[in-house]
């Protein structure tokens, strides 16, 4: 099991934050994590659960792994995350790049900024 939830958080980090800082990279994977926690789920449930990760929209995304040094950093943020109980992010379970300005926000509790993208949780 630790091993799936390893390629799913490793899939959402590359796809949603592989040109970011480690901070932000491991932000956006604690949001996955943070949210399998509190909805009983597992982190694949979360990674592809309809209409959550944009990424995951085009199946041409899951026809063949990624390689290179930006999936090795992808695969390490997801063994941190996957094995560990950091939180920095405060129980942040949503986030959106910041030139984004999602309705669904303005509900939330802003957490913080890592890399491109605005944390949130719920109130």
């Amino acid at each position: 099991m630790i091993a799936e939830a390893v390629l799913c958080l490793a899939l959402n980090v590359y796809h949603e934050a592989r040109g970011e800082p480690w901070d932000g990279r491991v932000a956006v994977a604690l949001v996955v994590r943070n949210r399998a926690e509190k909805n009983g789920t597992s982190i694949c449930w979360e990674v592809f659960r309809d209409g959550q990760m944009s990424w995951t929209n085009d199946m041409r995304n899951l026809r063949t792994l990624p390689a290179g040094a930006a999936w090795d950093q992808a695969l390490a943020v997801a063994r941190t995350v996957a094995g560990g109980t950091i939180d920095f992010t405060n129980g942040a379970t949503y986030y959106h790049t910041r030139d984004m300005h999602p309705r669904w926000a303005r509900a939330m509790r802003r957490v913080g900024v890592w890399g491109a993208h605005v944390f949130y949780r719920e109130s």
